[in-house]
């Protein structure tokens, strides 16, 4: 879920329960999605901020826009 923070910021939500695509090593967030929206974002010139929440709570969050991938 992405949301425009700002002209260059996309704010990312997931839950990083699903490994390989997002899980946490060494407190860090990695995983193939996460690779994947990194290149993404600086193929378009976006600062990803990425932020790790439970799974029931990523529909609400892209139901009310907060992020929008």
């Amino acid at each position: 879920m992405w949301k425009k923070t700002d002209s260059k910021t996309l704010r990312v939500g997931l839950n990083s329960v699903f490994a390989p695509f997002e899980y946490k090593e060494n407190g860090q967030i990695v995983g193939f999605d996460v690779d994947l929206i990194n290149q993404i974002g600086k193929d378009l010139g976006y600062k990803i901020e990425i932020e790790d929440q439970s799974f029931d709570g990523l529909i609400p969050t892209l139901k009310s826009r907060e992020k929008l991938i």
